[in-house]
């Protein structure tokens, strides 16, 4: 069995493609398509940037905070930023809501109870 010596070579090849002859050619529901992905790519790019930028001033603020002797008020920063308790901002204003009203449910209503703190 006679053996073959294998060649290997490599060819560069330039193509310069007109968009303007070619896209005619391109269905427009594969362009639609297409158009559609990068602006969702874009878009969650854009979200992705502003979530980054949002967590880098929090942690701008934590430093001021900590040159200004506030530790604590740096640790809230921090822990509002990156271990949220509430996963929106609707869940944050409900908690809000619910326990506000039970701190007034608990003084009764306001009347009373600026009249029962000034002695009325």
């Amino acid at each position: 069995m006679a053996r073959h010596n294998k060649t290997y070579c490599s060819i560069d090849v330039e193509v310069d493609v007109s968009f303007d002859a070619v896209l005619p050619e391109i269905p427009t529901d594969i362009l639609a398509e297409e158009l559609r992905d990068r602006k969702v790519e874009v878009e969650r790019r854009a979200r992705e940037q502003n979530r980054c930028d949002e967590k880098k001033e929090a942690v701008r603020a934590a430093i001021k905070q900590i040159h200004r002797g506030d530790t604590m008020d740096a640790v809230t920063t921090l822990e509002r930023e990156f271990f949220p308790k509430w996963k929106s901002a609707e869940e944050s204003k409900e908690a809000y809501e619910k326990a506000t009203a039970k701190a007034w449910r608990g003084m009764g209503d306001v009347q009373n109870y600026w009249e029962r703190q000034l002695g009325s």
